[in-house]
């Protein structure tokens, strides 16, 4: 019957989805921390965590059994409150009852309990036994009231022994009007399939949803390869017009039989059989590594073996390797990862297409030791500025072998980032690098390997710190290369060539406060201190509004009529005095006093039109980390709704790197780019002209960049409401088209329905 249940959670979810309205209780929670308006009682019981609520991330209030968590509001009519609970491992049943979670409300101090839920221990990881509790709060409205959370058991002092509010929320009924404009506008953006799966989306939620690593056995049954499919590739690889020849390079030493095996079998299985495995003992002293590389040279002409009395490290040993290739392209394994079978062919077919290719690379999985598969990166296009971060590319990477040979090959002193090294030179080389979105690598997991610890090798920080050093240098580029607190992560910090004028364009319709605060948090958090700063006011209409205005120091502009997002900025920009505009929205604040300087960093050069911000709602989720072409019909922002302090898909959040576009609540754009494309389109006055203008940037040649040090706080439209307007997403998708279809910067097997780098079926 569980498939019952999981209908009825199902209709709940959307019916929640497009019928109410959502505010987080933990914004509450959280606000109030910072106006110290908790006790030091509730200081010390409570937090807030990031946690997997009911299959999805959201933000949970930690607690200890015991605890009461009160939350003052005004109720409008229609108002519910809603939240899973669940015990933390660590937590007993109180009295072997289980711990009872009450939602209440509380008016001139006499509390009512609405409702009740009994949770028992959950023996299992936190989140595995998450139940809903909700309460219907209508005959409260319009009241001065007092909500309460409230569980039971035996206060403790134990860090461990917590319960979990996850996700607490207030929903708003929305009337019938309402309710069919929301889902007039998910048609409109992504048509009756969109809405379909918004609906799966809910029905396969809930406790119990499977594991990623669960979600990817699923995909790599939709994926693997059938006898249809072999069939298939061995007839055109038959039809090639040129079949180059690839060579494998693998350095070995003291390999495991087991993997040494495996991964001299995943060459040999290749579909493609035009290759050559250069195989390198660099002076292994297990005695069975020689006999298997004796073994595999009689047995396959293809396979060439040199050996070296003594140990030369891995980049020599790679050189070594690399010395007795005679292929077009050469690539790394490797001596105990695996090749995909049709890793070679998939290379080989994209040179039918690209022949002009010196750089190829794919996405990549892990091995687990038992043999399955986990952790798949599925990795964006050619990203320069995400190259600068980490070496994304890694495996599988194919190179031609006469650039490689060009720059040297492998550099001694670099080992353990030795393949990082070379690309970074090769990088300076050729722009012809190219992407295959498939998974034709798996990178095993060895005990005290990168593949299974993150942390292992921390040599191979500082050599990719010093590579990125050395290539900073080689390019001529001002930049301090930093460690972050992510191994195998970097920042190149680019320092500012000139102090050039930033003009800082702000459009406003009343919202003082919000405004105030936005203004207050540049004017004492920058440290960037040559920017002007221009008011747009369209139509304030509220006498302190007014009054606001007028005694600021700051220049305001009158923009009479109906709202124009893109007309307003048009109209400042043309006023501006900066050679770089920074549009921002009037609800945000600013967190990192270096974010000009941050972004000013990238549109200095040349090569680079508009820098993007990390904005987090007030409740510290992730907002905006860059724009997803495709996403929910038309696009939408990355890592939406991500806990504050989560890395992001393989720490993406941490990384600078490329973007198809960002959000122009706070996107700094060099003028003379601005300009040239002649600034944003007019025909857009609400909805995606920042995306629109991205395009055009990108079109006319410069790249997009996200950056995670310039952070701001933003409401998102608290005031105008957030509305797509059905003629604008029309209007869009008739100017691009197939451009909308596909991002460069995400990868095809990732979901479009959601931002959370769930996987595509």
């Amino acid at each position: 019957m569980s498939w019952i249940r999981a209908l009825i959670r199902g209709l709940r979810d959307a019916r929640e989805r497009f019928g109410y309205e959502c505010t987080p209780l933990v914004l509450f929670f959280v606000n109030a921390r910072k106006e110290n308006e908790l006790t030091d009682d509730q200081y010390r019981i409570a937090s807030v965590t990031d946690a997997e609520v009911a299959g999805e991330k959201h933000k949970a209030i930690s607690v200890i059994p015991g605890t009461r968590l009160s939350f003052g509001v005004r109720l409008p009519p229609g108002m519910e409150v809603s939240s899973w609970v669940s015990l933390g491992p660590a937590t007993p049943s109180w009295n072997g009852k289980g711990v009872e979670f009450c939602i209440g409300v509380a008016q001139e101090g006499r509390p009512v309990m609405l409702s009740r839920r009994m949770v028992f221990s959950s023996r299992g990881s936190r989140g595995s036994k998450w139940q809903r509790i909700s309460a219907d709060l209508s005959e409260f409205a319009g009241r001065e009231v007092t909500v309460i959370l409230q569980t039971s058991g035996v206060p403790s002092s134990a860090s461990d022994q917590v319960v979990f509010w996850g996700n607490p929320r207030f929903l708003r009924k929305r009337s019938r009007r309402e309710k069919v404009s929301k889902i007039g506008v998910r048609l409109s953006v992504g048509g009756v399939r969109a809405l379909l799966t918004t609906f799966l989306q809910s029905f396969r939620a809930g406790p119990g949803t499977s594991s990623l690593a669960a979600t990817y056995q699923r995909w790599l049954k939709r994926h693997a390869l059938t006898p249809g499919d072999v069939e298939r590739i061995r007839g055109e690889i038959e039809r090639f017009r040129g079949r180059p020849l690839i060579s494998v390079i693998t350095p070995v030493y003291n390999t495991d039989s087991r993997w040494l095996t495996q991964c001299v079998e995943s060459v040999r299985a290749q579909l493609y059989p035009h290759w050559e495995l250069s195989l390198f003992d660099d002076g292994s002293t297990e005695p069975g590594v020689r006999e298997i590389l004796r073994k595999y040279e009689a047995l396959d002409s293809r396979i060439k073996v040199g050996h070296s009395p003594t140990n030369l490290g891995i980049s020599l040993a790679s050189n070594a390797a690399l010395a007795r290739a005679t292929g077009e392209y050469v690539t790394m394994l490797d001596h105990d990862d695996e090749l995909a079978p049709e890793a070679l062919f998939e290379v080989a077919r994209f040179l039918q297409e690209r022949p002009e290719a010196d750089i190829i690379y794919s996405d990549e999985d892990k091995l687990e030791l038992d043999g399955s598969r986990s952790e798949p990166f599925f990795k964006p296009d050619w990203s320069p500025e995400y190259l600068l971060s980490c070496m994304y590319t890694s495996h599988l990477g194919v190179y031609r072998r006469e650039l490689v040979a060009a720059v040297g090959g492998f550099r001694p002193g670099f080992e353990g980032c030795q393949d990082y090294d070379l690309m970074l030179r090769l990088a300076e080389r050729t722009k012809s690098i190219f992407h295959i979105p498939k998974v034709l690598y798996h990178w095993r997991k060895v005990p005290g390997s990168t593949a299974g610890d993150a942390d292992a090798k921390s040599y191979k920080t500082e050599a990719a710190r010093r590579a990125l050093e050395e290539h900073t240098r080689r390019r001529g580029l001002l930049a301090d290369v930093l460690n972050t607190d992510r191994p195998h992560t970097f920042r190149v910090k680019f320092k500012l060539v000139a102090k050039p004028l930033v003009s800082i364009l702000i459009p406003c319709r009343d919202g003082m406060e919000l405004l105030r605060d936005c203004l207050k948090s540049i004017q004492e958090k920058t440290i960037y201190s040559c920017y002007e700063i221009i008011i747009i006011d369209n139509d304030s209409s509220t006498p302190e509004m007014r009054s606001f205005l007028a005694n600021l120091k700051h220049r305001v502009i009158s923009f009479p009529g109906p709202f124009n997002f893109s007309r307003i900025n048009n109209l400042a920009a043309r006023d501006a005095g900066g050679d770089h505009l920074i549009f921002l929205n009037s609800d945000t604040r600013v967190i990192s006093p270096e974010w000009i300087s941050a972004l000013l960093e990238f549109t200095q050069q040349k090569e680079i039109g508009i820098a993007g911000a990390k904005l987090y709602y007030p409740d510290g989720r992730i907002q905006h980390a860059g724009v997803i072409l495709g996403l929910h019909g038309v696009a939408g922002h990355s890592h939406k709704n991500f806990g504050g302090s989560s890395r992001g898909y393989f720490d993406a959040l941490f990384s600078v790197r490329n973007c198809s576009a960002v959000t122009a609540a706070c996107m700094m754009v060099r003028r003379e780019v601005f300009d040239l494309v002649g600034g944003f389109d007019e025909g857009l006055a609400v909805c995606y002209n920042d995306v629109d203008l991205c395009l055009r940037v990108r079109e006319a040649g410069y790249r997009v960049v996200w950056t995670p040090y310039a952070e701001l706080y933003h409401h998102e439209m608290i005031f105008r409401g957030h509305t797509i307007n059905p003629k604008e997403v029309d209007y869009i998708k008739a100017l691009w088209g197939e451009a909308l279809l596909r991002d460069p910067y995400y990868n095809d097997n990732l979901t479009l329905h959601g931002e959370d780098f769930g996987l595509r079926f």
